[in-house]
């Protein structure tokens, strides 16, 4: 019975061990957007959770999801190529594990440009990379 239980706690111990290294990469700190003027400082939620306080002032909240940082979804906006103003849109934001690239995904447009333009039919996704700042 005594080497039953040694053999149980022993693999007990494999198996924790196992789950703590393939947890997620600590991705809180500051990023730069590349080639924008934005900043993404993340910070954690809880496990596998983290939220994005944005200078650009579409905060996220993040779940790692199949190797992806996923966002609910949140009201952004998309910019108007016509007269180069902005409409509000429900996104979502995909990001890869390592925190290096993102995917603003336009869900619907809920609004319109400042001539009218709209963006039926149409559904403008935007991607980048971010560098994290030391």
């Amino acid at each position: 019975m005594r080497r039953f239980g040694t053999v149980v706690a022993v693999a007990a111990i494999g198996f924790f061990t196992a789950a703590t290294a393939s947890a997620a990469p600590d991705v809180t700190g500051q990023y730069h957007v590349e080639n924008s003027s934005e900043t993404w400082t993340v910070t954690s939620c809880g496990v596998d959770c983290v939220d994005v306080n944005s200078s650009g002032g579409h905060n996220r909240h993040l779940h790692l999801n199949d190797s992806r940082w996923v966002s609910v979804p949140f009201v952004g906006s998309v910019h108007c190529p016509v007269d180069n103003s902005e409409a509000a849109a429900e996104m979502t934001t995909t990001v890869n594990e390592g925190f290096t690239e993102y995917n603003d995904h336009t869900i619907r447009v809920i609004g319109t440009c400042e001539n009218g333009y709209s963006f039926i039919g149409q559904a403008p996704d935007v991607s980048g990379v971010l560098v994290k700042q030391s």
